[in-house]
């Protein structure tokens, strides 16, 4: 009975002798592995780029004056269209004169409605091209800033909460906020927007 036994014994400390050296190995293994690199993160406000880019600001200023030679071409036409409607009030209903000053107070009114539409459209689609265009600004800095201070993830970080004392609009505050906390160092808000402005002082 006991040489039947002796295989079994035999082959079970062989077994365990293997497993043994096997976990060994794997301890040795992790030990000499290089831990892993730690992920740097960092936090940039693009709502406070934005309105501090200095191309945003020049681009703010020529659309005021923009909207104000809309404003003032709108009244132009609209004061034309009166003067007509004055002229109209002086002849009879009916008559030639009235008939042409109501056609033309017509025609000039459509064309009032169509040019003023048209503007506001231009108006749209520049400030879509522009904004655009300094988003991928900013993204592109952000992205050389990250890549010069070896950071791997940047989030947005939103502008302070505004105190509030309606309960519904602190809900929404606290929904919307992405980042709870962060170090002073840990925000590249004002090195994105230095760099930013440098390179649109350069280019212009």
């Amino acid at each position: 009975m006991r040489s039947k036994k002796l295989p079994l014994l035999v082959l079970g400390a062989a077994i365990g002798a293997v497993l043994t050296g096997t976990l060994l190995l794997k301890d040795t293994v992790a030990q000499n592995a290089a831990p892993a690199p730690a992920t740097r993160v960092a936090v940039c406000d693009i709502v406070q780029v934005f309105n501090n880019y200095n191309r945003a600001k020049d681009l703010q200023v020529e659309f005021e004056k923009r909207m104000d030679q809309t404003k003032a071409e709108n009244e132009k036409r609209i004061k034309a269209i009166e003067a007509i409607q004055m002229e109209l009030e002086g002849f009879k209903p009916g008559t030639k004169d009235y008939e042409d000053r109501y056609n033309k107070i017509q025609r000039l009114t459509i064309d009032r409605k169509a040019w003023l539409q048209y503007e506001e459209m231009l108006g749209r689609n520049e400030q879509l091209r522009l904004t655009q265009e300094m988003y991928k600004d900013a993204m592109n800095t952000i992205a050389q800033v990250a890549k010069d201070r070896a950071i791997d993830i940047v989030l947005y970080r939103e502008m302070r909460d505004v105190p509030t004392a309606d309960i519904s609009e602190l809900l929404s505050q606290i929904e919307r906020r992405k980042v709870l906390y962060n170090t002073a160092g840990a925000d590249i808000t004002e090195e994105v927007l230095a760099r930013m402005n440098r390179a649109y002082r350069g280019g212009k």
